[in-house]
């Protein structure tokens, strides 16, 4: 008696501990290695650190509902696909692959020698630096531990040194490892660690070229309205500070460390199987005083973080966006056409397709297939064309702004008359709003400028000027876009000062740059 340990605790703490389902220790078996670096070969042993718990307790079983202690056979038949419907025996069955259109037959021992095999290995490959492993590489669902197998001295100073030298320099190992000569080689990395007087190595899977996706996203940076502002950025470090969890629990400890959290399906599965057996007629209870516990702490951090959160909210405003329609196939397009429903053909560059003369939604139909084709803007709908490219993402803002520069310019310069006028001032109208909505204030106002100085210039079109100037289409202010260095004083003076090149070349100097502006006199 004397040689134990005493602890007194309060009852409720005694509950709690007692109520937490605690895994089997389970004794570490070793997996033993030989592992290879040229010439070099070293006894080495693998253990379990970290792996997935998935726990296999529910199990469905079919059975017969009206006796439970009934069982319940499986018979399952194959027949041929046709009119005979003849049942086909399981021997006289074969594996198929599809290569194109067609089946390839393979037998069990084709099957069998197509299979890669190789030996059982653990072999380095060569070394990289441990900055190159990036966590979004890290495959499979275990952490191996790596050490030199006890009983050979000179390899476990050997081994010590590898791990050193990694160590210091920051190296980790590509590894080719094969766990038997049934099992298909995989491709991982070895990370040095070393923690008091304890030397070792974890194991990590890696994907092979096959098994990662690619995916090439827009760089949110190069929108300006996409970039925080430093009060926004504040807010975001304040919300930060406020869910910290370094301090979260009680006693100013840390909260949800990983070793200490459970994982709840595993403690609801087992609580309610004891409650079952002890309980069997009673209902399951929901309450759990280890979730009940994590509950509480995690409604004290959101707690914490409420006014923050609200600032958040408003500062970050989201705002309803026009859905893309999305790309229809041709299945989707036409459906199912009955021998019933007109039909009716349209060629264009021997390219038939056929369209149901009745559908209510054909309109829509040929109109998104009509806008998904549209690759630059056109002089017959300029507007709609301008929003399609916008929609589509496929060229820059700045580009697409280009061009319907280009369609305003042929308009004022190709027009009869001020036959295009009206046009063009609509052109004009669209382009302004939608400066002003993607922060790109500059562009639009470059082109005004040039519009002025162009009517100055030109015999003949001064009239549109003067159509701009009463539809009162101004510069962009900084009052309407803050990305604008233009003031409403400024703006309402180019529109009233007349259209002189002296005039118009000071509203150019006041433009921080004149790339743009060159950009669209080589339009003209």
């Amino acid at each position: 008696m004397n040689d134990l340990i005493h602890e007194f605790i309060c009852f409720s703490e005694a509950l709690t501990i007692l109520s937490v389902h605690q895994s089997k220790n389970v004794k570490p078996t070793a997996t033993k290695y030989i592992m290879q670096l040229a010439d070099l070969k070293l006894h080495i042993c693998t253990y379990i650190q970290v792996k997935d718990n998935k726990p296999g307790i529910f199990r469905l079983k079919k059975v017969y509902a009206r006796d439970p202690t009934s069982e319940i056979k499986i018979d399952r038949g194959r027949y041929t696909k046709d009119e005979q419907d003849q049942e086909i025996e399981k021997e006289e069955l074969t594996d198929g692959f599809r290569y194109g259109t067609t089946f390839v037959p393979i037998n069990k021992e084709t099957l069998d020698d197509m299979k890669y095999q190789s030996e059982k290995c653990f072999s380095i490959i060569g070394f990289s630096d441990a900055n190159m492993m990036r966590r979004s590489l890290y495959l499979g669902d275990t952490v191996y531990e790596v050490i030199a197998e006890p009983g050979y001295e000179e390899e476990g100073q050997a081994f010590a040194g590898l791990v050193q030298a990694m160590y210091d320099t920051n190296a980790v190992a590509i590894v080719r490892r094969c766990f038997s000569e049934r099992s298909s080689p995989e491709l991982g990395f070895l990370r040095p660690h070393i923690a008091h007087d304890h030397i070792c190595m974890y194991y990590v899977k890696l994907p092979f070229g096959e098994d990662v996706r690619e995916f090439n996203f827009d760089n949110l940076d190069a929108i300006k309205r996409n970039q925080p502002s430093d009060e926004q950025l504040k807010t975001i470090d304040h919300l930060i500070t406020t869910m910290d969890l370094t301090h979260a629990d009680r006693g100013g400890e840390e909260a949800f460390r990983p070793d200490l959290v459970f994982n709840p399906y595993i403690q609801r599965m087992f609580q309610s199987i004891a409650r079952r057996a002890v309980t069997p007629e009673e209902p399951l209870s929901l309450s759990n005083t280890i979730m009940e516990m994590n509950d509480t702490l995690v409604q004290s951090v959101a707690s914490k973080s409420k006014r923050t959160l609200d600032t958040l909210h408003e500062q970050f405003t989201l705002r309803d966006t026009e859905r893309r329609q999305k790309m229809m196939t041709g299945e989707k397009l036409f459906g199912n056409i009955d021998n019933s429903t007109k039909k009716m053909r349209l060629e264009e560059n021997d390219n038939v397709e056929e369209l149901t003369t009745d559908s209510t939604s054909f309109e829509a139909q040929l109109a998104a297939k009509k806008k998904a084709a549209i690759r630059t803007i056109g002089t017959i709908t300029p507007i709609e064309d301008f929003k399609t490219l916008i929609e589509q993402g496929s060229s820059s803002f700045t580009e697409v702004c280009q061009q319907m520069s280009t369609v305003i310019l042929e308009f004022i310069n190709n027009s009869r008359g001020d036959a295009l006028f009206d046009k063009a001032l609509q052109c004009i109208q669209c382009l302004r709003d939608m400066c002003i909505q993607k922060l790109e204030p500059k562009i639009f106002n470059d082109l005004e400028i040039l519009i002025k100085k162009q009517a100055g210039n030109i015999d003949g079109r001064k009239d549109f000027w003067k159509k701009v100037v009463d539809e009162k289409i101004s510069l962009i202010t900084s009052d309407e876009c803050i990305e604008s260095n233009v003031i409403s004083i400024e703006a309402q003076k180019f529109l009233e000062e007349n259209t002189s090149t002296e005039v118009v070349n000071n509203a150019l100097i006041t433009n921080e740059d004149d790339g743009d502006e060159e950009d669209l006199f080589d339009l003209i």
